[in-house]
């Protein structure tokens, strides 16, 4: 409890706006000045007592000035501040050393410093006090030089834990063995044992293994290793698991017949199949010269079929057809008639690369 100022005789209640308790009335040589005595005096000096037991100081019995100095002043700043500053954590002869008392530290109480040496295998830290105060210290992880340390005061001494940041992330998940997230270098080369792969990692390195030139070597299928396929190989298989290159047809045949310039309507692959010969009479033959859509440099062959869209016992009055090589996109198809009689036939032609 404390005295309230205001409830004694004799206040100054003139200025409550600005002296809510009021404050010390003179004595005017009518007895009407405020006693001093127990009541109003003796918080005042117990606050002060405590203040010094507090900062765990002893009255050096010299008034405070300039010259003696300010022990309550001293006091007040000891407890006030202590929990304000970036306190030095240091070592000397294998006991830490706090540039601040220990031995005013409340139960749970919490002080910020940062270690001037890494930790070597200290078990007390002590402080400022006079007599020296050592305590015991708990901790939750060795720290580095450098490194923030939350010193907490507790009964069975003061435990110190290391804090993370910025400044030293790095060295302490490599001292944990902890992983961090992987770049897309160290992710393409698969090297690292200590890095933990993205979803934005994982996609640029296979990206760069299926589709850049360099980095898909390693990786890439040949006679002697297992691996992605490559377009060459691509090609090759698709060619060697299906060689007919061109499919078409061409209509409107009928052997010995036609207008030599004139085109037949076509489909598919067969991009123009122009009559370029006409031989008249019995038997008469026709030859166009027929034009493909997917060249092939190398040898191929024309398959060739016939549809009846006419009569089919006139239209089976044929020979058989003769295709010769032009160029990679062209060739020359012949059909003779056996007998003259009007036909009309549809052409059904594959391309087929050797």
């Amino acid at each position: 409890m404390a005295i309230n100022l205001g409830d004694q005789a004799n206040i100054d209640k003139s200025d409550l706006a600005n002296y809510p308790n009021g404050q010390i009335q003179d004595n005017d040589g009518t007895d009407n000045g405020t006693p001093i005595n127990r009541v109003t005096s003796s918080d005042l000096w117990m606050f002060f007592d405590k203040l010094m037991r507090q900062a765990s100081l002893s009255y050096n019995g010299d008034f405070d000035n300039e010259g003696n100095g300010y022990q309550y002043v001293d006091a007040l700043i000891a407890l006030a501040s202590k929990s304000d500053y970036v306190l030095s954590l240091t070592s000397v002869s294998g006991v830490l050393n706090l540039n601040t008392r220990l031995g005013i530290l409340q139960d749970n109480e919490k002080l910020l410093a940062v270690a001037a040496a890494d930790y070597v295998a200290e078990t007390q830290i002590k402080g400022t006090d006079s007599p020296v105060v050592t305590k015991s210290i708990i901790i939750t992880q060795q720290w580095k030089a450098g490194d923030y340390l939350l010193l907490v005061n507790t009964g069975a001494g003061v435990k110190i834990i290391q804090q993370v940041n910025g400044d030293n992330i790095n060295v302490i998940v490599a001292a944990n063995n902890f992983l961090k997230a992987a770049n897309n270098a160290v992710t393409l080369t698969g090297s690292a044992t200590n890095s933990a792969v993205t979803p934005a990692s994982l996609l640029y390195a296979f990206q760069q293994r299926l589709n850049d030139a360099t980095n898909a070597a390693p990786f890439v299928a040949s006679a002697s290793q297992p691996g992605i396929l490559s377009i060459a190989l691509y090609n090759q298989l698709v060619a060697a698991v299906n060689p007919v290159k061109n499919v078409g047809t061409f209509s409107g045949v009928n052997p010995g017949n036609g207008t030599i310039g004139s085109f037949a309507t076509r489909t598919g692959n067969v991009t123009t199949a122009e009559i370029i010969g006409v031989e008249a009479g019995v038997p008469g033959s026709t030859t166009f010269l027929v034009t493909f859509a997917n060249a092939i440099a190398g040898t191929y062959f024309v398959r060739s079929s016939m549809l009846s869209d006419g009569t089919i016992t006139l239209d089976n009055d044929i020979l058989c057809p003769v295709w010769k090589r032009v160029t990679s996109t062209t060739f020359q198809w012949s059909l003779q008639a056996g007998v003259a009689s009007s036909k009309s036939l549809t052409i059904f032609i594959e391309v087929v690369a050797v």
